[in-house]
């Protein structure tokens, strides 16, 4: 079976839904299908083994556009795929898609971005954008795929009773565990004082202001504590950085470049808490590989890990 895949950017940006595409794309793979992902990627090649991929460009980036090109070869790559699956909402090359693929057997995964608490991000925007476009597109599509039961039930609202199944995000956590165990001597903080650690992408949803908040209220007891900030450069982390400057916090949070390479898994291992505190999670990619990678993750309620609670490393 030939199956896309089609979200509007696979850029380190983007955080978890990539690595969940990727990651249900090579397990299509071992099952036997031929596999091609669609997508924005601002280096010339993106090489994922086994899956071809395909790189479109935008016409207007920040609401993911194609331009007319990059148009005639999503209309061409859903017209050769057996499965179009479609991943994400609010933009344009997912509403192009599901236009092009109303003839195609398609199902979509929102990973979260229907769900009526995440609306509050952008709500006139997203709003309006479903009333004129999704609210119509979407009425095409055969199927859904939600990352967990809590996603299903906050989600129906816009997508409707359609078929669907609930299907975790995957990761390879033998892949994780081999590479701890044979870097398990490499040191990665300094062990005098107590290290937390933030992974992933920076913007309003991941609450980080709330993760400041906690370490201007914990030095007052103890000041042996480091707070690691790991993600990709953007306003948002600008702005974090002024709030560190202003609270004088230089000393106990660091503000890092993103790790792509499998070292992230030390930082999650050796850690003495990893923190999740966002303001909405569906099923985070950091909190699986947190546990996965036997690091000690501390969450909220708002990041829905019902399914690892009873869990000795989640808290």
């Amino acid at each position: 079976m030939n199956i896309l895949h089609i979200y509007s950017s696979f850029e380190s940006s983007q955080g978890g839904p990539p690595v969940a595409i990727k990651y249900l794309a090579m397990s299509q793979v071992l099952s036997g299908h031929k596999v091609t992902i669609l997508t924005y990627f601002k280096k010339k090649k993106l090489n994922i083994p086994g899956i071809k991929i395909v790189n479109i460009k935008y016409f207007l980036k920040k609401y993911s556009i194609p331009d007319i090109r990059s148009l005639k070869i999503i209309k061409l790559h859903i017209k050769k795929n057996d499965i179009v699956h479609l991943h994400g909402m609010w933009n344009g090359l997912i509403s192009v898609s599901a236009f092009f693929a109303k003839k195609s057997k398609s199902l979509i995964t929102p990973h979260g971005m229907g769900v009526r608490k995440n609306i509050y991000n952008k709500p006139i925007f997203k709003k309006i954008y479903h009333i004129i476009f999704d609210k119509f597109l979407f009425k095409n599509i055969n199927g859904c795929h939600y990352l967990s039961l809590h996603e299903y039930k906050n989600t129906k609202w816009i997508l409707g009773n359609k078929k669907y199944c609930i299907q975790h995000n995957l990761i390879d956590t033998q892949k994780i565990k081999n590479y701890i165990n044979k870097n398990r001597t490499k040191k990665i903080f300094d062990k005098n004082l107590i290290n937390l650690v933030y992974l992933g992408r920076f913007n309003e949803i991941k609450n980080i202001e709330f993760q400041i908040d906690l370490v201007k209220k914990i030095i007052k007891k103890n000041k042996k504590i480091l707070l690691h900030l790991i993600g990709p450069n953007n306003r948002y982390k600008d702005s974090l950085k002024k709030k560190i400057k202003k609270n004088n916090l230089e000393k106990y949070i660091k503000l890092k470049s993103p790790i792509f390479s499998e070292k992230k898994y030390l930082f999650l291992n050796q850690a003495n808490f990893v923190l999740l505190t966002s303001k909405y999670e569906c099923n985070s990619i950091l909190a699986l590989e947190t546990i996965s990678s036997g690091g000690l993750l501390v969450a909220n309620k708002n990041c829905n890990l019902d399914l690892y609670s009873k869990l000795q490393t989640c808290i």
